[in-house]
């Protein structure tokens, strides 16, 4: 009985120090790399961000902090913010598309630094909440994504699923360009 009180100490500690940030995506039907596919999902990144942009907002989920060249990542930017907000279905759009209303990437370079094969997400995302003040939430899921080869745009993964919920937070390392 005597440790409870320093475990009690411990676990309110670790849980004052978290916020309720999460994401979680899980691929099936693997087409190719399975080796490295199956080393990264399901992935739950560690580093969770909702970055706004000049035009557009950024959500970096990646597997650990620092940079993302070392990282697993998880890339979507969304730049029809507004209807982000509304909750309208975005189409994902080929990454360097015009007029694209958002756009999704996945990279592996933590769990295979070899890998080269460029990989984009097809389909669609929707937020049930858009909200990048402070301690607010970006919270949203994918729709019927898979993810395909960017140089040829074979299929890699033809089901990807995932969500996320985001805390906002402002200042460094959360935001690309801040004030202070």
């Amino acid at each position: 009985m005597r440790f409870r009180t320093p475990i009690v100490i411990l676990l309110l500690a670790t849980s004052a120090c978290t916020d309720d940030s999460f994401a979680r995506f899980e691929v099936s039907d693997v087409e190719q790399y399975p080796g490295c596919l199956d080393k990264v999902f399901p992935f739950e990144p560690y580093f969770l961000t909702a970055r706004p942009r000049q035009e557009s907002v950024g959500l970096l989920m990646q597997s650990e902090g620092g940079g993302f060249e070392s990282s697993d990542v998880v890339y979507i930017e969304v730049f029809d913010t507004a209807g982000a907000r509304n909750g309208e279905t975005l189409e994902l759009s080929i990454p360097g598309t015009v007029d694209a209303r958002a756009i999704g990437e996945v990279e592996v370079a933590h769990s295979c630094p070899n890998f080269i094969e460029p990989m984009y997400i097809t389909g669609s995302v929707r937020f049930d909440e858009f909200s990048l003040g402070q301690d607010e939430y970006v919270d949203g899921e994918l729709i019927d994504a898979s993810i395909r080869n960017r140089r040829n745009e074979t299929l890699i993964a033809g089901t990807l699923t995932g969500s996320w919920r985001i805390k906002v937070v402002k200042g460094q390392p959360y935001e690309e360009f801040y004030q202070d």
